[in-house]
């Protein structure tokens, strides 16, 4: 290795040996790369020689102690996939890592750790397959509260309980799996991912269980509430942690096949609890999904295994509160939270609606199984059409259909059939935050703000959405009509489509003075965006801004 200076900058290059026959493949092997120093850091900013323009979304700009390949590649991978866009940085410094691994040279050797370890391939479908499961018998296993509620509603097991009582048990068990999401990431960094999910699992199968001897309603506060809720969190977020480490290139194809856990698991429990009610009872229902969760949990985290070195690469902060002085974050937070809360209403008010317009507790829990099979396939979708047409364009289209299938399809409609069709295509886009959230959350910070970013969201939106149920039972009538849950709901996504259609004006102007090469004088740097809370725009005349806002394109 040598090493030059020339006005502050530093030239490493790297030199490695000849090549083989089987390395060939890669091509090029250019491992120079120039490095500007970073203020009084002894740490080396490692910028690609081709990138010199500076980019407000991708920044790529990575702090690397001891010339850290891993580090640089994670945050250059999880960029490219979050984003649906190619990091012109990327395939070098991926290439300079695979030169350390086959050669041993430089600080992060990672082949010492994990010789037997390969991205996309082998081990990494198993991770995925087992990380699926986990999301299928915990989020989707919540997604049979739906049916529960209906059952809660019907009878009185639970002497002096309300609606409103029931209502907040769902909210808990919703809000608490993402509210503990940046607490779980900070634990896993510490200690195992397997045992940490079996940990898990017994806090959720313990949840579910006890409640089966509730008698009392904050019995069933504690217990499927509080409880579930908290395990939900911890084996989600830690399966959710491990699936991306092991995939580069089929990284979106991975997470959309993981996300679709959910919607399976909640098809699976939705049919099977309303079964074993009519069958067994209320409170063996409740021991079904605590014994089910428990199982399948435990034996799908035995194969999730971390990569370990790439996991602590990220050093990333769990919040970071200037960001917040930021309003096109802010609006983004606020479309998670309006979105999520809607999606929640969606979800658990289904079957009590088919209840309440004289269908049986059998159909309504058809009923939430469509709207999940409905999440199954939109997913999917939803992600395949982001790298088309922009994860803000997708994001508002989806918004706007769900407020038109609310507002004109949910609320004239009575009849069983009606419902089936609607369930399904209303379950294909109301879960666009969860297909769109994160990339438009790394559309916005810079890579190293992304897990900041995304901890603070998590944080707010669940504790928010604990309401979600609460606020759609609260505006039933005493007649039991939800026509005002309805109205609220669809208003709900109409102001998220108007939030969206706000951030796409900043973005494309952020996207115009980029292309200007407007720099200092006008565009903040992200360091300086973040400390004073500057957006990096202009002063933009409204009629202009207006007509960003509508612009036609990918975004």
């Amino acid at each position: 290795m040598s090493v030059s200076s020339k006005e502050n900058s530093i030239k490493v290059s790297i030199s490695v040996p000849e090549p083989t026959a089987s390395q060939e493949k890669r091509g090029p092997e250019p491992t120079s790369y120039f490095c500007g120093e970073n203020g009084s850091n002894s740490n080396l900013s490692f910028t690609a020689a081709s990138h010199h323009q500076h980019h407000h979304h991708h920044n790529l700009h990575s702090t690397i102690s001891n010339v850290d390949y891993g580090a640089a590649e994670t945050m250059l991978m999880e960029g490219e996939d979050l984003s649906g866009r190619k990091s012109p940085a990327s395939s070098s410094i991926r290439r300079s890592r695979e030169d350390v691994e086959a050669h041993g040279t430089g600080a992060a050797d990672l082949t010492e750790k994990e010789p037997e370890l390969e991205f996309d391939r082998g081990y990494a479908w198993v991770v995925l397959i087992a990380g699926t499961m986990i999301n299928a018998f915990s989020w989707g296993a919540s997604g049979a509260f739906g049916v529960f509620l209906a059952t809660f509603l019907d009878t009185n097991k639970y002497p002096g309980a309300t609606r409103m009582d029931f209502a907040f048990v769902g909210g808990l068990q919703f809000g608490l799996g993402l509210m503990v999401s940046p607490f779980v990431v900070q634990a896993i960094q510490k200690i195992s991912f397997p045992i940490f999910i079996i940990a898990g699992s017994f806090v959720l199968a313990a949840g579910n269980i006890a409640a089966s001897f509730a008698t009392r309603i904050w019995h069933l506060y504690l217990t499927q509430g509080l409880l579930s809720g908290v395990g939900i969190g911890m084996v989600f977020v830690t399966a959710n942690a491990a699936v991306p480490m092991w995939f580069v290139n089929r990284r979106g194809i991975a997470y959309g096949i993981f996300t679709c856990g959910a919607g399976l698991g909640s098809i699976i429990f939705s049919l099977s609890v309303q079964s074993l009610i009519d069958r067994v009872g209320l409170a063996w229902a409740q021991r079904y999904v605590g014994f089910m969760t428990f199982g399948f949990c435990i034996l799908s985290g035995i194969f999730i295994k971390e990569r370990r070195s790439v996991y602590k690469s990220r050093g990333a902060n769990a919040y970071n509160f200037a960001l917040l002085k930021r309003p096109d974050i802010l609006l983004a937070i606020f479309w998670g939270i309006i979105t999520m809360l809607c999606y929640g209403i969606v979800l658990y008010t289904m079957a009590p609606y088919a209840v309440s317009v004289g269908l049986t507790h059998h159909q309504g829990s058809v009923l939430s199984s469509v709207v999940s099979a409905g999440i199954v396939i939109g997913r999917p979708v939803m992600g395949h059409f982001a790298d088309k047409i922009g994860s803000l364009n997708i994001a508002l289209v989806t918004t706007l259909l769900s407020t038109v299938f609310i507002l004109a399809w949910w609320i004239p409609s009575k009849s069983y059939g009606s419902l089936i069709a609607l369930s399904f295509c209303l379950g294909s886009v109301v879960s666009s935050f969860s297909a769109g959230f994160p990339p438009i959350c790394a559309s916005l910070v810079d890579l190293e703000d992304l897990s900041a970013m995304m901890s603070m969201s998590w944080t707010v939106i669940g504790a928010l959405n604990i309401f979600s149920t609460p606020v759609a039972i609260g505006l039933t009538t005493v007649n039991d009509t939800y026509l005002y849950s309805q109205i609220f709901t669809g208003l709900l996504f109409f102001v998220s489509s108007l939030i969206l259609v706000v951030i796409r004006g900043i973005e494309f102007r952020m996207q115009e003075q980029e292309s200007d090469e407007v720099t200092d004088q006008t565009v903040c740097s992200s360091k300086s965006c973040t400390e004073e809370g500057c957006t990096g725009l202009k002063e933009t005349k409204p009629k202009s801004f207006i007509a960003l806002m509508f612009k036609v394109a990918k975004v």
